[in-house]
């Protein structure tokens, strides 16, 4: 009889031990990390990634310790699938990002290399970089062979030095990229007497000629735009654009930009425009708009209108769905340039 109940005790004990045993790890691990996927939408940075999945938009914090190496290049539209855990300041840590698109191998010849410096800008696909360097823009190929271990992640208006080859395809291929050792301009700037700080970050949507909101590596910023603010080196304010903020805290309490510089303007060589021969139309700023290309929807359809460094902007900054007047005329390049730009 002792030997019977000293059986079953022993048996209740093991099945206890593993009952407890077995119930521990996976739920500590579930409660820890969840995988989620979705496409990078437009104002992502390489430290904050907006994923939008089938429950909704994300905010998901990129750190120095994510593990980015199955997926180097956040633009818009990518398709990504992140495992992410809550960190204790309540957002959404990456642990790793991952992609699956495939592409094309070709031989680049790596005897012959050049070395340049410059800016990620509007255009630039998962395997195609538009890069602004003081020469101009190029168009540099990625492929699945390109050395990314000195680049933390690419978005658009990242910094970059990137060493290129010529490939089998006539194409210009990256062989290696690296962040830039000037990627972070100065941390402060002198404007009328005032010394300011410079931040860098992406403009987010709901940004108007009166208010930019701004996506930054410490969150989304609502920062006033008024008479005083330099706008004479940024154009344009549109979602995912990066651009560099050197702002300062006003009598009302709001912070205000003292001036914003647009960091995707292409260095290219402005074309010459004919003034003597000239066209003003009216319409819409639509959502195509680049610092490069104003697309205006007329009464007569979209246009496309360049815009160069000569550009008079008549004290306007654009934005999405902005109604304006442009004054244009034929370039050497066989484009309509603006030549000015008002409010209507």
């Amino acid at each position: 009889m002792k030997r019977k109940v000293a059986v079953i005790c022993t048996a209740v004990c093991l099945a206890f031990t593993a009952v407890t045993f077995t119930d521990d790890i996976p739920v500590v691990q579930a409660a820890t990390e969840t995988t989620v996927s979705g496409t990078v939408v437009s104002g992502s940075t390489d430290t904050l990634l907006y994923l939008s999945t089938a429950g909704g938009k994300m905010e998901i914090k990129i750190d120095s310790n994510a593990d980015t190496s199955g997926c180097k290049i956040l633009l818009p539209d990518k398709k990504v699938t992140v495992t992410c855990y809550r960190g204790s300041d309540a957002y959404m840590h990456a642990s790793r990002i991952t992609s699956t698109d495939n592409q094309k191998q070709v031989t680049v010849d790596t005897s012959k290399t050049a070395t340049v410096e410059g800016t990620v800008i509007t255009g630039t696909t998962d395997d195609l970089l538009y890069f602004s360097t003081s020469g101009g823009t190029m168009q540099i190929k990625m492929d699945d062979s390109t050395d990314m271990s000195g680049c933390s992640i690419v978005t658009l208006g990242k910094k970059l030095v990137i060493t290129c080859g010529r490939g089998s395809d006539a194409c210009m291929h990256a062989i290696k990229v690296s962040d830039s050792s000037s990627a972070s301009s100065s941390t402060t700037a002198s404007i009328n007497g005032v010394t300011m700080p410079n931040i860098t970050g992406t403009v987010a949507a709901g940004t108007t000629s009166s208010y930019l909101y701004f996506s930054t590596s410490a969150g989304l910023m609502e920062i006033k735009i008024d008479s005083s603010t330099d706008l004479s080196s940024c154009r344009t304010l549109i979602p995912g654009q990066s651009i560099t903020v050197a702002c300062y805290r006003g009598s009302d309490a709001y912070m205000h930009a003292g001036r914003i510089i647009d960091n995707t303007v292409s260095s290219s060589a402005a074309a010459t425009v004919n003034s003597t021969r000239t066209i003003t139309v009216s319409g819409t700023v639509t959502s195509d708009t680049s610092s490069q290309i104003l697309f205006l929807s007329t009464s007569g359809g979209i246009m496309q209108i360049k815009l160069d460094g000569n550009t008079q902007m008549n004290g306007n900054i654009l934005v999405i769905g902005e109604k304006i007047l442009v004054t244009c005329g034929s370039g050497s390049d066989a484009f309509l340039h603006a030549i000015s730009i008002s409010a209507n």
